[in-house]
């Protein structure tokens, strides 16, 4: 690395473990470190897929059309459904601490990760999953219950005209106050995800 790429992580990181940041940070901060982390890993998914927003290869699109396949053959397959987040919040936190450790840089806290991981989901709203051949996939949606903060992946199913939804990335809502619902509530305008003094906040934009 240059000193300059190591000034603008170094910049990056204290900020964010002072409690101030936005997605637009996190965007900046998965970029600098995408060559730093291994193919496959969490944050060379995540900075790949925020960078490139129509996607034909990796994991998250790797889960949509497993996922769909499986739900499409259901009743004709025997086979298991196995429905959980592509990462989980540890293994984003392993690797931003590897990536970090490259630039002598300190481990973020699990409140801080959580944070970013926020940041992401909110960046990855809209995100399109097309296969090479044009044909849609699904999008990737955000969504926000009482104890979560939610990155869905969204299909239409070809055995029958309806969309379905699961988890790609979780997080813990413990910021806002939403109330009961049996489904996490999906936020009509452009999420925007951001950090002040500590708090962490996820409001909707007006697009355009």
């Amino acid at each position: 690395m240059d000193r300059k790429e190591h000034w603008q992580v170094s910049r990056l990181h204290a900020q964010i473990v002072q409690g101030t940041f936005s997605e637009e940070d996190v965007f900046a901060l998965l970029m600098l470190l995408r060559e730093y982390s291994a193919k496959d890993s969490p944050v060379r998914e995540c900075a790949d897929f925020i960078a490139h927003r129509e996607k034909d290869r990796g994991q998250i699109f790797e889960y949509l059309v497993r996922t769909k396949n499986v739900l499409d053959n259901l009743g004709k397959v025997s086979t298991v459904l196995e429905i959980k987040p592509v990462f989980s919040m540890p293994e984003m936190k392993s690797c931003l601490e590897s990536c970090l450790a490259q630039f002598s840089l300190a481990a973020l806290t699990d409140l801080v990760v959580n944070g970013l991981l926020v940041c992401i989901i909110s960046l990855l709203q809209d995100v399109r999953l097309v296969r090479r051949d044009g044909v849609p996939i699904g999008v990737l949606e955000v969504a926000i219950s009482k104890t979560e903060v939610v990155l869905l992946g969204k299909v239409r199913l070809d055995s029958k005209p309806v969309n379905v939804v699961f988890p790609v990335f979780v997080a813990k809502n413990d910021f806002m106050d939403i109330p009961e619902a049996s489904v996490p509530i999906a936020p009509q305008g452009v999420s925007w995800a951001s950090c002040e003094n500590g708090k962490m906040s996820l409001i909707q934009k007006t697009a355009g």
